[in-house]
């Protein structure tokens, strides 16, 4: 069959290097045959290889409409939305690859990457460690591995810093603000203390005023007798 000839040399093509000669060989089987799994599924992974992430979608959803449990095509769809930035569809896919595959080290190096790109450092770390274990034959992933792990624990090491600088500013400014709140409290604890000691103190000389005028009377009246 042509078409399958096709498939084979743009495979073989694509094992050389030879990306878009292989893209050409498979193009030319699916000419023959639009419905050919196999050439669909090929030309969508040569399309994620040289980063021609938009054509590869169409290829690689085909693909998965035929055959909803390829976990290959899970992974590489996956793959595709990491790098077009829609991180959710990523992330949904490459959890159903990785469900297949939980040993895959591509699988599992793209979901530390979508991990990464949501934030989620701590995971992302655990995730690309779990990957470099199961990339021991590949010195091309772990040397990207090695790489990642790196950047991120040190980006991260950076913002536990940062936060934890931040909470400091932020307990000190709590703490400043309590004091002068504390301090203005005393304040006008000892103003309200004061003004009632005035009072107090009105009040005794006005009962001492009264207390000599009622003396200075009973001694006028005593002699008056």
């Amino acid at each position: 069959d042509q078409a399958i000839s096709y498939n084979l040399r743009g495979a073989i093509s694509f094992r050389e290097g030879n990306i878009e000669e292989s893209i050409i060989l498979y193009n030319k089987a699916l000419a023959i045959n639009a419905d050919y799994m196999s050439a669909l599924k090929n030309r969508g992974w040569a399309y994620v290889y040289s980063r021609q992430f938009e054509k590869a979608l169409p290829d690689l959803e085909k693909v998965l409409a035929v055959d909803p449990q390829d976990a290959h095509v899970h992974g590489m769809i996956g793959r595709t939305y990491l790098e077009l930035g829609q991180l959710e569809k990523s992330i949904n896919y490459l959890e159903k690859a990785e469900a297949v595959f939980p040993r895959s080290a591509v699988i599992l190096s793209d979901h530390s990457e979508v991990l990464a790109e949501k934030g989620f450092m701590t995971s992302a770390i655990l995730k690309a460690k779990k990957a470099r274990g199961y990339a021991e034959n590949s010195k091309t992933l772990v040397a990207y591995l090695d790489d990642r792990i790196l950047t991120w624990e040190t980006s991260e090491a950076a913002r536990k810093e940062a936060a934890a600088e931040e909470e400091a500013l932020i307990r000190k400014e709590l703490a400043e603000k309590r004091a002068l709140k504390a301090e203005k409290t005393a304040v006008r604890e000892a103003l309200e203390q004061a003004e009632v000691a005035a009072r107090a103190a009105d009040a005794a000389l006005e009962k001492a005023k009264s207390a000599v005028k009622e003396q200075s009377t009973l001694e006028e009246k005593a002699s008056e007798q």
